[in-house]
């Protein structure tokens, strides 16, 4: 169990924190002896402010790693060049991986992700990228990478959430499971993308008989003060949203330059709506 009192974390959040920063050739790993056996990081309830893991550094490898039983899972800030691989993320109170105030080129894959907003459901995604225009953190973010994730369920927000400011996200064989979305403060996709310039493809997502979730993928703006909403493309993602009306990819009509091809709904229905090319 991790221990928010000894950790150092300056703001007190993180069962494990650290501001240091390895470099490109000599990166800081933190990692299991044994990936089958995974340490895990447990904190004392999923609604006292706590942080599975608080990153504040750049160029580190964390690896092999189970977080549970804390607020948020694990929240990078201001940090860059980071890998977490093959991480375990469950029954935290709200979001489960967060790249926030200014995290660029990190990257999540191979990892598992479920059972998130156990507090705040409305605040329940599990991978998100960036910060609401309304927060006091650095919004632009840039090139972070989301790739073979398991979404598993119990997901009670989006499974990403790609905020505006974020430019340049790539999200990419990863697969969601629908379950568990739960419509509180407008989660009713997989994916919400308000960045720009943002990539997603080769993903799969199932539907799962959820009736709160609309589309698999939307596309939206959200203010001015941030570049949002703008030459966002969907390539080769196949969904099934069982018989519902939604779309595979719904964008706004304030969202411009949002492209989709080659895109497949298992057994039918609407592909995109009209505002996307």
């Amino acid at each position: 169990m991790g221990n928010r009192s000894t950790s150092g974390d300056p703001g007190g959040q993180g069962l494990f924190y650290s501001g240091q920063s390895g470099t490109a050739s000599n990166p800081i790993k933190l990692k299991s002896c044994d990936a089958a056996n995974p340490a895990v990081l447990k904190g004392a309830n999923v609604n006292d402010g706590s942080y599975g893991i608080h990153l504040t550094g750049d160029n580190w490898q964390i690896r092999d790693i189970e977080v549970t039983n804390a607020q948020k899972g694990i929240i990078i800030d201001n940090g860059n060049n980071n890998l977490l691989n093959n991480v375990n993320v469950h029954y935290v109170g709200d979001e489960g991986v967060h790249f926030r105030d200014g995290s660029s080129y990190n990257t999540l894959t191979y990892s598992l992700i479920y059972d998130t907003g156990k507090y705040q459901a409305g605040y329940g995604e599990g991978a998100y990228v960036g910060s609401d225009s309304s927060s006091d953190y650095e919004h632009v973010v840039i090139g972070n990478t989301i790739s073979h994730t398991n979404f598993n369920g119990g997901i009670t927000a989006e499974h990403i959430d790609v905020k505006e400011g974020a430019s340049d996200t790539i999200i990419e064989y990863c697969t969601f499971n629908g379950t568990g979305i739960s419509g509180a403060n407008s989660a009713d996709s997989f994916i919400d993308v308000k960045g720009v310039n943002t990539i997603i493809r080769y993903n799969q997502g199932f539907r799962n008989g959820n009736a709160n979730v609309v589309d698999a993928f939307q596309v939206r703006t959200h203010g001015t003060d941030y570049a949002t909403g703008t030459n966002n493309a969907f390539d080769h993602n196949t969904v099934n949203l069982d018989n519902s009306s939604g779309y595979v990819v719904y964008a706004t009509s304030a969202a411009t330059g949002t492209t989709a091809a080659n895109d497949t709904r298992t057994g039918g229905g609407n592909l995109y709506n009209t505002n996307v090319n």
